[in-house]
């Protein structure tokens, strides 16, 4: 079913939270089936790092996030609600 969805898709927000390190890995595994699923090299996507706030439960540093951001070649925001992608909205 979600690899139905993601043929249809003209962009992907690929989110993991800060406070939980096995949704971070499995940033990669997500980034790879967007690509497969999509026959193609590169695909719009931003990598959003959720529940920034949480400094005394992060788990994922923001250094970490730069990291993974710049091996898949995409944006990265952050933020602890919607609210932080508000910037992105005209975009998106």
């Amino acid at each position: 079913m979600r690899e139905q969805y993601m043929r249809t898709g003209d962009g992907f927000l690929i989110v993991f939270s800060v406070t939980d390190k096995a949704s971070f890995e499995h940033v990669d595994r997500f980034h790879q089936l967007i690509l497969r699923v999509k026959d193609r090299e590169s695909f719009p996507m931003i990598l959003v790092a959720n529940k920034v706030d949480l400094v005394h439960l992060r788990k994922v540093t923001s250094e970490q996030g730069r990291e993974m951001a710049a091996k898949h070649s995409v944006s990265l925001a952050g933020g602890c609600s919607l609210r932080a992608l508000r910037p992105l909205w005209p975009v998106v």
